[in-house]
């Protein structure tokens, strides 16, 4: 069962602004959204700091560059809550092996604060792109770590209620690349506790490192994307059946297939939301036709 969270945060400082601004793949389609970029949270009368019309649809992200998902071009109409100000990254006062971060923290800063602060743990996560709370969103993972093997609790806001609540991770209910966050949208992670282990920073800071190259020989990280496109397949991997389709480099208006890596979809000139949808509709039936395996995305579309 989650607890009802026992403490409160300072007052919430928000500003909701009117747009015309990015909201496509790599921030390069412009749509007109309303913003909400809340500074922190409170609990005043079951409200929330940031309160917008139930009529309208409502999409929260980690950080600005919406490295979680893709917002096509049907989809106009909305508000998007950013987490971006919820970005400190702090030792919990109550574990020192234990750190506690805010959602809109990037995934990098959280890696670099342990390793600094010698805590082991999170060495995998050191090259995932996005935030805290997408990381947790979705499980994240890379290199045979994943965010629910450190994860201690975090604390969630309850949308259709109103209330705070701390769910520990077993309450995440995580698996392969999912949480119960992906099931139940009303619930909104704030901040994540992670348990970590005492550790020598050089031989932390040696095996990010090590993972850092791993991944710049593998990876086109030299153009814009969301990660790996795909999750993993049972008994296959996603680039190799990409690949084996005769689909890499194949593209769709600015999106590509990546030639260095068949798992990533690439935004190579300009891409839409919809050329970066089209062409993994097109990867997905390519791959069922051939190999009778279906691929399923990593990444959201909200329409």
């Amino acid at each position: 069962m989650m607890k009802q969270a026992k403490y409160l945060i300072d007052d919430a400082k928000y500003r909701i602004i009117n747009v015309a601004t990015s909201w496509d793949y790599d921030n390069r389609a412009n749509f007109e959204r309303d913003e909400a970029f809340p500074e922190s949270i409170y609990d005043k009368g079951n409200s929330c700091g940031v309160r917008v019309k139930r009529d309208i649809q409502e999409q929260t992200s980690g950080k600005m560059a919406l490295e979680m998902f893709y917002i096509t071009e049907k989809s106009a109409d909305g508000v998007v809550v950013s987490l971006c100000a919820l970005s400190s990254v702090d030792i919990d006062v109550t574990d020192d092996n234990c750190i506690v971060a805010g959602a809109g923290a990037s995934m990098l800063k959280l890696a670099n604060f342990a390793q600094e602060n010698g805590l082991s743990g999170l060495e995998f996560a050191h090259g995932i792109p996005g935030s805290v709370g997408g990381g947790v969103y979705m499980n994240a993972g890379a290199y045979g770590g994943e965010i629910c093997q450190v994860l201690k609790s975090c604390l969630i806001f309850d949308k259709e209620s109103g209330t705070f609540f701390i769910a520990d991770a077993k309450e995440c209910e995580f698996s392969y690349r999912h949480s119960i966050f992906m099931d139940n949208k009303d619930l909104l992670i704030l901040f994540a506790t992670f348990e970590l282990k005492e550790g020598n920073p050089d031989e932390i800071k040696a095996k990010m490192d090590e993972l850092k190259s791993s991944r710049v020989s593998k990876q086109p990280l030299e153009y814009p994307s969301a990660g790996s496109t795909f999750k993993r397949p049972e008994g296959y991997f996603a680039g190799k059946l990409i690949e084996d389709a005769g689909l890499k480099g194949y593209s769709i208006g600015g999106a590509q297939v990546s030639e260095k890596h068949a798992g990533f979809v690439i935004n190579r000139e300009n891409a839409t939301a919809n050329d970066v949808k089209n062409l993994i509709e097109h990867i997905k039936k390519e791959v069922k036709e051939k190999f009778d395996v279906s691929l399923e995305c990593e990444v959201e579309f909200v329409e």
